[in-house]
């Protein structure tokens, strides 16, 4: 356990419907980057935030403490910005850009959060969301309008990526998932209706089919626990969030049954301590807060938190004691403490973003 918890993260993203703001008739934006890091004793430091209608991504500098988010500025990015990730040493931002279908990557300046373009790399048709692998030497992308996962190496240094392939998923991918210790990944597809499994090469970071698993209508994002045993995922279309257990020799999921949300549920993410789970209601603007059983996987709903404004991206920071949520409609962040007895969310404030910002993601050292 202490040998997962030095090394493990995992960083999910994903993209809007054509209905919602921001979204043109070729550009499918925004919503989620959550990320959960799992390293014992990391301190949260900076938090990024992507918006799809300004194409600019928010910075700030995070209180450690209190988890009050800061203003720090922002960055230009390129056009229809969706997902976004931050390595697991925080030296690297990267931002996947549905209407230019290109990667974006940027350095981490460490005293202030501030960020310097690097490069940018294409991507398939309509890249929507980005991950990282726990150890940074492999990246991905799903291309929604394409159908297929690219596969990056990352250059530790440098932070430069360079494509190393890419694998066809189902169809519409959404988002993806990596497994804490980097050894599985996971797409659900939103036209298709389920998830697809992927073997990861330790060595290359190249993909390999795993077959796919049914999900519930419309499954947008997909999150795994950080014991790496199971995994969920958001149905926007059936309003419920479907578990899986992960079978740990081959990666593959089997369905655990599904449970309620809010209406139109957009996002999902598991706390560090693998005791909640939180799934963010675009259209009830609500989160769902639910209790996980720890040896079955199975959640309860416990409570649901209102008062938000199309919530499309969640992320939580490292000590699990915040929640963040990107209101798409509103335009900010929304802050919330973690009663760490009971997952019960606790409103401590809201910072300003950009225009219809989503995916959102914590830098920690």
């Amino acid at each position: 356990m202490i040998a997962i918890l030095s090394l493990a993260k995992c960083n999910f993203s994903a993209a809007c419907l054509p209905a919602d703001p921001g979204c043109s008739a070729v550009s499918l934006p925004l919503f989620l980057s959550g990320r959960i890091t799992l390293a014992a004793q990391r301190i949260p430091k900076f938090a990024y935030a992507v918006n799809t209608g300004s194409s600019t991504i928010s910075i700030y500098t995070v209180n450690p403490t209190t988890g009050l988010l800061s203003s720090a500025g922002s960055s230009a990015t390129a056009s229809g910005p969706l997902g976004i990730a931050v390595d697991a040493t925080g030296k690297f931002v990267y931002v996947a850009n549905q209407s230019a279908n290109l990667l974006s990557f940027y350095t981490i300046q460490s005293t202030t959060g501030a960020i310097s373009a690097v490069g940018t790399i294409p991507a398939g048709t309509g890249p929507n969301s980005i991950a990282v692998d726990p150890a940074t030497k492999f990246a991905y992308a799903t291309n929604q309008s394409s159908n297929d996962v690219s596969t990056y190496t990352l250059n530790g240094s440098t932070g430069v990526l360079t494509l190393s392939g890419t694998i066809a998923a189902g169809s519409t991918p959404w988002s993806i998932a990596v497994d804490p210790l980097g050894r599985f990944a996971y797409v659900p597809n939103i036209t298709s209706n389920n998830v697809s499994m992927y073997t990861i090469n330790a060595v290359t970071g190249v993909l390999s089919a795993n077959g796919s698993v049914a999900a519930g209508s419309t499954p947008v994002t997909v999150a795994v626990d950080p014991s790496g045993r199971f995994a969920y995922t958001a149905n926007q279309g059936s309003n419920d969030v479907t578990m899986y257990a992960i079978n740990q020799g081959t990666g593959a999921l089997t369905s655990l049954g599904n449970i309620s949300a809010g209406t139109g549920p957009r996002a999902i993410i598991v706390d560090p301590s693998g005791k909640f789970v939180y799934a963010a209601n675009q259209s009830s603007n609500d989160i769902t807060i639910y209790q996980m059983n720890t040896v079955t996987g199975l959640l309860s709903i416990f409570a649901t938190t209102p008062g938000l404004s199309s919530p499309m991206g969640l992320s939580v920071e490292p000590s699990g004691n915040f929640l963040y949520v990107a209101n798409n409609t509103a335009n900010n962040l929304a802050m919330f403490m973690i009663d760490k007895v009971t997952g019960t969310l606790t409103l401590i404030g809201t910072v300003p973003a950009g225009t219809n910002p989503g995916a959102i993601s914590v830098a920690s050292y």
